[in-house]
């Protein structure tokens, strides 16, 4: 028997947070980029952090 997949409504912060991070399990990863596919503003937002945490991580090993 197939499990459901999963339905994400609204992620929370911290599903948001372990997206970025890459720590979650593969359906709720899916699931998530599903979400984020539907809600541009939200996908724009975690492609600034994205970026913002590569240009932290850049400025930290130059010093």
């Amino acid at each position: 028997m197939r499990k459901p997949k999963p339905f994400i409504v609204d992620p929370s912060f911290e599903d948001l947070s372990c997206y970025l991070d890459g720590e979650l399990p593969y359906e709720q990863l899916r699931a998530i980029d599903e979400w984020l596919t539907k809600h541009p503003k939200a996908l724009k937002d975690l492609l600034k952090i994205r970026q913002l945490e590569g240009d932290l991580k850049n400025a930290v090993k130059k010093k």
